[in-house]
C-alpha cells in the first residue's frame, strides 16, 4: 500500500503527486489502449518505419527533447516522476507484454484473423502501441540517464555508459530499421549476369552489382538406413539409434535384425544384377546391405535406395511387417562458385558458402538457398544481400554497455581492496591491541 509521507501514513489519493506504481501501469495501460485504438482506427496498416534522413531527424528531435525537458523542467512533478523508478519499471513492463505478443503470435501471416491485423497484433514491431511503448521507454531511460549520470562523477559513470549505451543502441536498431534492405538473388548456373533482386515484399529491386553463378556444389552426408513399417512406410523407433548410416561395413541391431552395410555408392542406377556407380543427373544413392535374423538364422541380402526426383525409392523386405529403406542424404555444406562485377567496373569472383558472408560494396552476401527438389543437382542457388548503414551506430551503443559493465567490475573490485571508515577503525584498534 502507497503511503504519503505528509499525511501522516494515510493513502495517497490516485494521481496526486508524487506519482508511483499505480499511475505509471495506469499510464502504461492507456498508452496500449491508445495504440490499439489507434490501430483499429486505421485498419490496422501499423506504421511504415521511417528511412534516411527522416529517421535522423526524428532521432535527434527525440533527443533534443529530453535535453529540454531536463534542462528546464526537471523539478516539475511529471518530468521528476518520468526520471523515476516506477516510470521506468511502467516502461518496461509495457514493452515487455508486447514483446511476449511478438512471439506468441505469427508475424505477419498470410492466414491472419482480422481482429488480429485490425489490434496490430500480426505486425506489432510496426503497430502504433509498439511505437507508444518505445516513446515511453525512450523517454523514461533519457531522463534518467541525464538526472543520475550528470554532472559526471567517478560512481555515476557507470551507470552512464550502460544508460547511453542502451538509448544509443535501441534508438539505432529501430529508429534505423527503415534504412536496412534485405533482399534475394537467385542466380542460374549457365545463365548471364543478373542484378535483379526481390525484396520480402516481391518488388523487383535493380542492384549495382550483377552476379553470375558459375557453379553450385553440395556436400553430403552418408544417407541414413530406417526400419519402416511396409504397409504405413512409418519408421520403427527403436530404444536407442533408429537409424543406420550407410557407411560401408557399419552394423546396427534393429529389433531382431543386425543390418551391415556391405557396399555403399554415393550415385547409382538399378540394374537387372543390382545397382552400378554412375554420375548422369537423378542417380541416387544405394546400398547392398545383409540382414541377419536372431531367431530364424535367416539371412537377407539385398539393395537399398532413398531415389531421387528422377527415380524412385528401393526398399528390402526383411518380413512380412516390415523393410529397410534409405531416407534422402542430408547437406552437409552447401556452396556457390560466383563471379560479380559491380556498376564502376570492379569485377571479382568469390566461394559463397552458408555461415561465410562476403562484403561488396556495403552489401553482406549469404548463401541462403537452393532448389530443394534437385538437391545436389540444382541448377540455382539463391543469396541473400543484407544492408544496414545504422549497425556500426548499433556497435557503438554496445561498445558503451561493455565499458560500463567493466567499469562497475573495475569499481567493485577496487572497493573490495580499499577498506572502507569502519574497516579502517577496526584495523586501527587491531594495531592498538598488539602494541
Amino acid at each position: 500500500m502507497e503511503k504519503d509521507r505528509y499525511s501522516g501514513g494515510q493513502r495517497r489519493p490516485f494521481w496526486q503527486p508524487p506519482w508511483g506504481y499505480r499511475e505509471g501501469l495506469s499510464i502504461s495501460l492507456g498508452l496500449l489502449i491508445t495504440g490499439f485504438a489507434l490501430e483499429a482506427a486505421t485498419g490496422g496498416t501499423g506504421l511504415k518505419s521511417p528511412s534516411f534522413p527522416y529517421n535522423l531527424v526524428i532521432l535527434i528531435a527525440l533527443l533534443n527533447v529530453i535535453l529540454f525537458l531536463h534542462a528546464f523542467f526537471r523539478d516539475k512533478p511529471v518530468i521528476r516522476w518520468l526520471s523515476s523508478v516506477p516510470a521506468s519499471l511502467s516502461a518496461i513492463i509495457l514493452l515487455t507484454f508486447l514483446v511476449l505478443l511478438l512471439g506468441l503470435t505469427p508475424q505477419p501471416s498470410i492466414e491472419t484473423h482480422v481482429i488480429q491485423k485490425h489490434l496490430g497484433l500480426s505486425h506489432v514491431v510496426r503497430s502504433y502501441p509498439f511505437f507508444l511503448a518505445m516513446l515511453f521507454f525512450f523517454l523514461t531511460l533519457g531522463l534518467v540517464t541525464l538526472r543520475r549520470g550528470f554532472p559526471v562523477k567517478k560512481k555515476s559513470i557507470g551507470f552512464l555508459l550502460n544508460h547511453a549505451g542502451l538509448w544509443i543502441t535501441l534508438a539505432a536498431a529501430f529508429g534505423g530499421s527503415g534504412d536496412m534492405q534485405r533482399l534475394t538473388v537467385t542466380l542460374q548456373e549457365g545463365k548471364d549476369y543478373s542484378n535483379n533482386a526481390v525484396n520480402a515484399e516481391g518488388e523487383g529491386i535493380p542492384l549495382s552489382i550483377a552476379f553470375k553463378l558459375l557453379d553450385f556444389s553440395i556436400e553430403e552426408y552418408p544417407p541414413k538406413i530406417f526400419l519402416i513399417q511396409t504397409s504405413s512406410l512409418e519408421i520403427v523407433k527403436q530404444k536407442q539409434v533408429s537409424y543406420l548410416e550407410s557407411t560401408q561395413g557399419k552394423k546396427h541391431t534393429f529389433g531382431d535384425w543386425e543390418v551391415q552395410v556391405l557396399a555403399f555408392l554415393p550415385s547409382a542406377l538399378q540394374q537387372d544384377t543390382g545397382f552400378i556407380q554412375s554420375t548422369i543427373m537423378g542417380a541416387p544413392p544405394a546400398a547392398l546391405v545383409e540382414a541377419k535374423s536372431k531367431g530364424t538364422a535367416t539371412t537377407l541380402t539385398g539393395w537399398i535406395s532413398s531415389g531421387s526426383f528422377m527415380y524412385p525409392p528401393v526398399f528390402m523386405r526383411v518380413d512380412e511387417k516390415y523393410s529397410l529403406a534409405m531416407a534422402a542424404p542430408e547437406a552437409r555444406k552447401y556452396s556457390s562458385d560466383i563471379e560479380f562485377i559491380t556498376r564502376e567496373g570492379k569485377t571479382g569472383r568469390f566461394l559463397l558458402e552458408v555461415n561465410k558472408p562476403e562484403k561488396i560494396n556495403g552489401w553482406k552476401i549469404y548463401q541462403v538457398s537452393y532448389q530443394a527438389k534437385t538437391g545436389k543437382w540444382s541448377p540455382e542457388s539463391t543469396i541473400e544481400l543484407v544492408r544496414d548503414p545504422w549497425l556500426p551506430v548499433v556497435y557503438t551503443g554496445i561498445f558503451l554497455l561493455m565499458a560500463g559493465a567493466l567499469y562497475l567490475f573495475w569499481i567493485g573490485k577496487d572497493r573490495k581492496k580499499s577498506p572502507g571508515d569502519s574497516d579502517k577503525k577496526e584495523v586501527i584498534m587491531q594495531q592498538m591491541e598488539q602494541s
